[in-house]
């Protein structure tokens, strides 16, 4: 499965109107195999154009916050350094961490960012 049709997956779980599962075994197991397929195909993915579109397919952040920043991550990883996706990733990380060096670094990009925009 391609990482863009897992996040479509887990984007239409979050979106059913209905749950098609009977049971609360069975919807734990269609999460679950959503959430590995994701990770599967995050992992096969090398592109980092791919990974990019794909974290501007999420901009309501249905994802969990684990998958996002497991998607985040490995685009910084491979190098993405659009002022867009550095935005999102600063900003992810400066809502979802816990206080470290790291969130203090995020804030402090995510404040130089804003003052040029002023």
């Amino acid at each position: 499965m391609s990482l863009i049709n897992a996040i479509i997956e887990i984007q239409n779980l979050y979106r059913a109107p209905n749950n098609p599962a009977k049971t609360e075994a069975e919807t734990i197991e269609i999460w679950e195999h959503a959430h590995k397929n994701f990770y599967n195909a995050l992992e096969d993915e090398n592109d980092p154009k791919v990974i990019e579109s794909c974290t501007f397919s999420d901009p309501n952040w249905e994802l969990s916050v684990e998958a996002r920043e497991a998607l985040v991550r490995k685009g910084k990883k491979l190098g993405l350094s659009s002022q867009a996706f550095l935005l999102d990733y600063y900003g992810f990380l400066c809502a979802h961490l816990d206080p470290c060096e790291e969130r203090t670094h995020a804030k402090q990009w995510i404040d130089e960012y804003l003052a040029k925009q002023v």
